[in-house]
């Protein structure tokens, strides 16, 4: 492989992970609404912060499923941080 076809091939992939995080933001954000789930949102939606629970304050990246709890703890995953907001 030629270095300019490597050039080529690393494009792609960044462009293909932009897109995977554009419609993860899209799809877990549509998956909290449906869930009842409200949240501020911040910078485009790429920042959803979840306040009005019992949990205390969440915040949410949608495009990498990370979140955090108010006690600085690190989880993954949209379904997980509904089950954990509703008590689940």
């Amino acid at each position: 492989m030629i270095m300019g076809d490597m050039g080529e091939v690393f494009r792609e992939m960044t462009k293909r992970k932009k897109l995977k995080r554009a419609i993860n933001t899209r799809d877990s954000t549509r998956f909290l609404i449906a869930n009842g789930i409200k949240f501020e949102s911040k910078n485009s939606g790429a920042h959803l912060i979840i306040s009005e629970y019992n949990t205390g304050t969440i915040n949410y990246w949608p495009s990498t499923g990370l979140w955090i709890t108010k006690d600085g703890k690190r989880h993954r995953g949209v379904r997980n941080l509904v089950k954990y907001v509703l008590g689940e």
